[in-house]
């Protein structure tokens, strides 16, 4: 039996790793040692955050896997295992503005560092990064539903380093499901 037999119940499968970060405001921020009045160490600040805000995050654009199962047979392939996205007829709206962004980084030689004591603490906010692996999407077809792979849709975006993306089947979003978390990381940064 085909795994896109249109006779059974089948799953798009957009599994892959990737990262999920959070923007925090302070509600409070000492940056300050109360006894000598000294600028401390990033690491040594103490605060306290408001409400989490938008989450926001992706796959990792290089480790994006899509499979197609069927359901009735557990029957699985990769769809990507030896053709690129393109290959495919994946439209991928995006990718080449991040491949410049690569290099651009890549030509940086120096960071510029900020000097803390010149800034208030209204200059800061809190990046909290989480690594996460699993489903990023998911779309189910049912008996006499046709799947067709040009409809997937990726847009790629640089964020955070890397090359994250969103993905779409026939114009409709779709959502993180089934995310295993690790490695959470929290850093504070100058707006």
């Amino acid at each position: 039996m085909s795994v896109n037999d249109t006779k059974s119940h089948r799953s798009l499968i957009f599994k892959g790793v990737g990262l999920e970060f959070e923007i925090k405001n302070f509600t409070s921020l000492n940056r300050f040692d109360k006894e000598t009045g000294e600028l401390l160490e990033r690491d040594e600040w103490e605060y306290e955050t408001d409400e989490d805000l938008d989450i926001e995050g992706g796959v990792t654009y290089e480790y994006l896997k899509i499979y197609l199962r069927n359901n009735d047979t557990e029957e699985e392939i990769c769809l990507n295992e030896t053709k690129t996205f393109e290959e495919l007829g994946i439209e991928v709206i995006g990718l080449e503005n991040c491949l410049e962004e690569m290099d651009k980084e890549d030509k940086k030689e120096v960071k510029e560092e900020v000097d803390d004591s010149q800034l208030k603490d209204d200059d800061y906010w809190l990046v909290k990064t989480e690594n996460m692996k699993g489903v990023w999407g998911e779309v189910d077809f049912y008996e006499g539903d046709e799947f067709d792979i040009e409809l997937i849709t990726i847009t790629v975006n640089r964020d955070c380093g890397e090359n994250l993306c969103r993905v779409e089947y026939d114009g409709q979003d779709l959502e993180p499901m089934e995310l295993n978390g690790g490695g959470v990381t929290e850093e504070i940064r100058p707006l």
